[in-house]
């Protein structure tokens, strides 16, 4: 099914992204992402011409995350990651 994310958010810069992961931790210790997104902040409302972030502002975003169909095996874990990049894919 569908995965999202609604994050608030606030920076004192006028753009940063945002990257959300959705990973399966291995009992090794291993790590495997299953999805990930990315929302540029500038960009979030869908227009041609980029909106601004203010500082102090706190910001709601909804990311999607695309649909999946994954079994979680035993002694796995799902880790969420939320931060401002996204090594080491990009």
């Amino acid at each position: 099914g569908g995965l999202f994310a609604n994050l608030f958010v606030s920076s004192d810069a006028i753009d940063t992204d945002f990257m959300v992961k959705i990973s399966d931790v291995y009992p090794t210790g291993e790590v495997r992402i299953l999805e990930d997104n990315a929302v540029r902040m500038r960009w979030r409302e869908n227009t041609l011409t980029p909106v601004y972030m203010e500082s102090g502002t706190v910001y709601n975003i909804e990311m999607n995350l695309w649909n999946t169909s994954y079994v979680v095996a035993p002694g796995h874990a799902l880790r969420v990651s939320v931060s401002s990049s996204n090594n080491p894919r990009f």
